[in-house]
């Protein structure tokens, strides 16, 4: 395992596409800009008030940068989402 984490996309119905923030991600990295990555909780489990985030640190995007997948939406229709491969930086650990 090389510490990586998965990142589905903007975009919870529909196909997803490099637009908004999934083209924001690209430009990012490709401009040498940071990315800070932040986790909420997992869905179900109890979330503490106020902001549920928990900010994790500092991420680039691996190679690829995105991958392609077929995935059910929110309406459960399968549909294109865009999978970006979030790599740590030496003080990041996201596990």
């Amino acid at each position: 395992p090389d510490g990586s984490f998965w990142y589905v996309g903007q975009g919870r119905s529909g196909d997803q596409s490099l637009t908004k923030s999934n083209l924001g991600l690209v430009n990012a990295s490709d401009s040498g800009r940071p990315i800070h990555f932040f986790r909420r909780p997992a869905i179900g489990s109890p979330r503490a008030k106020g902001n549920p985030y928990q900010y994790v640190g500092q991420v680039s995007l691996g190679a690829p940068q995105y991958s392609e997948r077929m995935a059910p939406g929110m309406d459960r229709r399968e549909r294109m989402v865009i999978v970006f491969k979030l790599m740590p930086s030496r003080e990041t650990s996201l596990t």
